[in-house]
């Protein structure tokens, strides 16, 4: 059985297809799961990076300004 890093990661390389398939709901639902796993894992690091590419993908390609910034302060 994964560990809760490795199906966090695993959640990471989900929302890289998922981007890479401009499918960015699949995207924001990977990362967000990716956040909840690093963070039950304690990798801040990884947390915050998550976080951080959510906010990009929100502010980038949604166009919500809002929401991403959100996201950037929470990593």
């Amino acid at each position: 059985m994964p560990t809760v890093g490795e199906q966090a990661q695993r959640q990471v390389e989900l929302a890289d297809a998922a981007i890479a398939g401009f499918d960015t709901d699949a995207a924001v639902a990977h990362l967000s799961a990716a956040v909840r796993g690093f963070t039950a894992g304690g990798d801040n690091r990884n947390a915050a990076t998550a976080c951080a590419r959510l906010g990009d993908l929100y502010a980038v390609f949604l166009g919500n300004l809002a929401a991403g910034r959100a996201w950037f302060a929470r990593a």
